[in-house]
């Protein structure tokens, strides 16, 4: 049975500030933010678009993130979150990956986001641990609700410049 993204209606208080996403390594996801294979399963389930494969999708996704860093479309959003009476400060990146919920999730073609966070380094070390990481795929108006951030401040798709195309 195919599971649809879910997502928690956590209260965010306040935003403290947007930015640019940056990166050290070239604009690649590999090197930059890591998708666990769960993700990726749950992920590639239900999206209306058909992959071969799951390598290619993991392509798919690679190319994708090189093409949103590049452009500067990643933002990240610091928010301020009150989840059972504590109040904690954190930082939520977003990226549109020119992909659609199927229509069997009760969204049906809406265009999904992925959602990035800090890992628990926060910084890429001399491990090579990655600095960032997806945690969940959501629409438009669920990061709405989740996160407070409306349509018009969401990443424009890299594929619909005129110098992509």
């Amino acid at each position: 049975m195919t599971q649809c993204p879910g997502y928690t209606t956590d209260n965010y208080q306040r935003r403290l500030r947007n930015k640019d996403y940056t990166t050290i390594y070239e604009a690649r996801a590999h090197l930059n933010i890591i998708t666990s294979p769960q993700i990726i399963k749950v992920f590639r389930q239900n999206v209306m678009e058909q992959f071969e494969n799951t390598f290619h999708f993991n392509f798919y996704i690679d190319h994708s993130t090189g093409l949103q860093i590049n452009d500067k479309q990643i933002k990240v959003f610091s928010l301020l979150q009150n989840a059972k009476r504590i109040i904690k400060h954190i930082r939520v990146g977003i990226i549109n990956y020119d992909l659609h919920l199927k229509a069997s999730c009760g969204h049906g073609n809406h265009k999904l986001y992925g959602i990035i966070t800090p890992t628990k380094h926060g910084k890429i070390n001399i491990n090579d641990t990655w600095s960032w990481q997806v945690n969940e795929f959501l629409t438009a108006d669920m990061i709405a609700i989740k996160y407070h951030i409306q349509k018009h401040e969401l990443p424009k798709s890299s594929r619909q410049n005129r110098w992509y195309q």
